[in-house]
């Protein structure tokens, strides 16, 4: 058969497929604001199918049976039925369910709280973490993303999300359309995130919408808690490693409130207690918002987010002390209006700073006093406006950098002497505009909902600034040094036949800073660099399938992801932080490639709940300046990482609610990079480096157990208990690995010691909170 007579039975067998397909229903529900009703339950009778609407609010059923249909959506309480006497055709369907109208009421046998769809999108909202173990009685929303499938745990100590191949800093993370660029506390254990003020977060490991950008990697985007507008809720809790206050209340009915969060964490002084370390590390942060509402069309909210952390350790019994401060901001103010059904309108004006400092101190007998101090600062401001109708969006981003990489402080004082010595050496201070534009249209066909986007790009490095050349140049306040300009397209495909689910994407992402660090522990020399003249923009293609089975209580998933990073940058081999030195002069340039496959299953009922998933992946980079030109491993390869949670929740009235989880996560060990040999050169013991992250540490798994009991005490007040066990049977993980290049001699030869240190061991956490409606 010649090629043209295939192509010609090929199309005769889809035109025969389409004519005996059987109609199919496609609908989207939205909530009483007009947004997207994600995981609403649809019930179709008389087929008695059941299933959930996607992260867009829909959903795709084809029934057997095309007459006399019933189809029952289901959300948050609140049901609506529709009625279909003859399926004849394709049919569209729209739905708004809105708790303020007198509807149908439903008895909801089994909800879920936790929504997967094919190509790794998740959804989890806070009733979903209730039911996992909390992190030493803190249920932290960003620490949970780290164990979902395809994201990669490279330490503890780790501040952002690795997926599927992708470095942290190439994922953003967004609350409430804020970029936050260190959303991570003592040493990204932990988030700025009070887990009172988060509803919900989406999770984009990649192939994301257009009117996300900026990231190579993945999205997660944080969605703020609407507050209270009819009845106050005041939250108090305590316990071994924090303290934490939440109020939200109507200054006046269904018409504006006001919401406000505290908490202060004593973590340092319970891991001292506990293993007698000189490790002290602690944070607090505060959150305010004030909302106001126009009946259903006008939301108004201004909110402020503040965080900081400290550390501090004894070096030596001589007064010797360092320790790190890293104070961040976040403000925003956000206006959601919607002009009719069908179309919605969102702007966010925003303000993000962050800086960081690490110092060191040392006092003498005598009185003399010495400090030295290095840090980093960085403040983004910008303006993001989103602009929906039906399946179509469209929007812009606009945004302005100030980035200091490197200062120095030295101060010195003698009591002898009437003054006291001190300097300030400042590095190069960035400034920089990034702009973007988006539109985006789904398409519903048949079986298939075609999602296509464009985002165009725009940044630019601007003046003042000192070009680093032997002939420099000087440019002027505001005066383009460098600019980029890039339009990437983004296509999403996915077919539904009940009970299979079927996703392609793929699509061009572009990131125009990047986040240089020394090593795999977050640092305050870690520092996000705009591009510049020096430095260009990233790029990354992406191709993901996603194959989902789903029923009422189980689903299962596999996705595969391929990856294609160009213009990747990395600190040259032997790089020293120097105030004097532009970091930009000290890069090196290179490729990378990520590839693996991605397995999750689910299973939930109302007392049981299951997910675990495992994921594959090998990622590599390509740099002619590093590892001798050869390909090398990435800091944040680990080819096995598996994750489990299990909970089990009985539900007795008189003696309360009881909910027992674990979480147990084993993964490949993260890589190092250790002396491929030693020699003795002026009769001293030096070291030699050929491979870099030649060595993988020992596999990592821990155990974490959660207990937790609620119990109503009456007049809308609930009485919570939690008690939690971090590293339940004390596995002693490596967190980092020091060779001694001093070394010590015997007569036999030369010995080289090797010290491994251990970062959190077993910790018991217990807490107290109280809930007031």
């Amino acid at each position: 058969m010649t090629f043209k007579g295939f192509l010609k039975l090929w199309s005769s067998v889809v035109v025969v497929s389409v004519a005996l397909a059987q109609p199919c229903i496609t609908g989207k529900v939205y909530d009483s604001s007009g947004e997207p009703a994600i995981g609403a339950i649809v019930k179709v009778y008389p087929d008695s199918l059941v299933l959930q609407t996607d992260v867009d609010g829909k959903f795709r059923v084809c029934p057997q049976n095309n007459k006399h249909l019933v189809i029952e959506i289901s959300y948050f309480g609140s049901a609506t039925d529709i009625r279909i006497p003859v399926l004849k055709s394709d049919t569209i369907v729209e739905v708004r369910i809105n708790p303020q109208v007198n509807l149908k009421p439903v008895t909801i046998v089994h909800k879920r709280t936790i929504s997967v769809e094919p190509g790794g999108i998740t959804k989890i909202s806070m009733q979903e973490l209730s039911r996992r173990p909390a992190l030493l009685g803190i249920r932290e929303p960003i620490t949970q993303l780290k164990s979902i499938g395809g994201v990669t745990t490279i330490s503890e100590s780790q501040e952002g999300l690795a997926v599927r191949g992708t470095a942290p800093e190439h994922s953003l993370i967004l609350l409430d359309c804020v970029p936050l660029y260190f959303p991570g506390r003592v040493f990204g254990m932990f988030s700025m995130l009070h887990p009172e003020i988060v509803k919900e977060v989406a999770f984009y490991p990649g192939a994301f919408p257009a009117r996300y950008g900026g990231r190579l990697g993945a999205i997660a985007e944080f969605s703020l808690h609407p507050g209270q507008w009819a009845r106050r809720k005041i939250s108090f809790w305590t316990g071994t490693a924090t303290t934490g206050l939440f109020l939200s209340v109507p200054l006046r009915r269904n018409l504006l409130n006001f919401t406000s969060a505290i908490r202060y964490s004593y973590l340092g002084r319970l891991i001292k207690a506990l293993h007698k370390t000189p490790l002290t590390a602690d944070f607090a942060d505060a959150f305010v918002q004030l909302g106001f509402r126009q009946k259903d069309k006008t939301l108004i909210r201004w909110w402020v987010l503040t965080a900081s952390d400290w550390y501090y350790q004894s070096i030596r019994n001589d007064s010797t002390v360092g320790g790190v401060v890293n104070p961040g901001i976040a403000s925003a103010l956000s206006v959601r209006h919607k002009l009719d059904e069908n179309k919605v309108i969102k702007s966010t004006i925003f303000f993000y700073n962050n800086s960081s400092r690490v110092f060191y101190r040392k006092i003498y007998e005598d009185g003399r006093f010495l400090s030295i101090a290095t840090g980093t600062f960085h403040y983004s401001a910008g303006i993001n406006t989103l602009y929906k109708h039906k399946s179509s969006e469209l929007g812009f981003q606009i945004e302005r950098l100030w980035i200091r990489p490197l200062t120095e402080e030295l101060k010195f004082y003698q009591p002898v002497l009437p003054d006291t010595l001190s300097f300030e050496n400042k590095s190069q201070l960035y400034h920089a505009w990034y702009k973007a534009a988006f539109f985006s249209h789904t398409f519903d066909v048949k079986r298939f909902s075609i999602n296509v986007g464009l985002r165009a790009n725009y940044f630019a490095q601007i003046g003042p600034y000192s070009r680093p050349r032997s002939d420099t140049f000087v440019f002027r306040s505001n005066e383009v040094v460098a600019d980029y300009f890039a339009v990437v397209p983004r296509l999403r495909i996915t077919y539904t036949d009940t009970p299979f689910q079927f996703v392609l994407g793929t699509g061009i992402a572009w990131q125009p800073i990047h986040k240089l660090s020394q090593g795999l522990v977050t640092t305050p020399w870690d520092f996000w660099l705009p591009a510049t003249a020096n430095v260009k923009p990233s790029y990354l293609y992406d191709f993901a399938p996603g194959l989902k089975i789903f029923g009422n209580k189980f689903s299962l998933g596999i996705d595969l992801f391929y990856r294609y990073l160009w213009n990747l940058y990395e600190f040259k081999q032997d790089y020293v932080p120097s105030p004097g030195v532009l970091p930009e002069t000290e890069l090196t340039t290179g490729i990378g490639k990520a590839y693996g496959i991605v397995i999750y299953a689910i299973y939930e009922t109302d007392k049981i709940s299951i997910n675990a998933n495992y994921t594959f992946s090998r990622s590599l980079r390509y740099f002619s300046q590093l590892n001798q030109g050869l390909p090398f491993l990435a800091d944040e390869d680990r080819p096995h990482v598996a994750n489990l949670f299990a909970s089990y929740v009985v539900q007795n009235k008189p003696s309360g609610k009881w909910t027992v989880s674990l979480k147990f996560v084993v993964a490949s060990g993260r890589l190092l990079t250790v002396p491929s040999y030693w020699f003795i050169s002026s009769a001293k013991l030096k070291t030699a480096f050929f491979w870099r992250n030649n060595y993988r540490m020992p596999t990592y798994h821990r155990l974490d157990v959660s207990v937790s009991w609620l119990k109503s005490l009456g007049h809308r007040t609930d009485l919570e208990v939690v008690f939690t066990l971090y590293n339940a049977y004390n596995r002693k993980n490596i967190h980092q690995l020091v060779i001694d290049e001093k070394g010590r001699f015997i007569v036999t030869g030369r010995y080289l010691r090797t010290e491994a240190y251990t970062l959190f061991p077993i910790m018991p956490a217990i807490s107290i909170k109280l809930n007031m409606k």
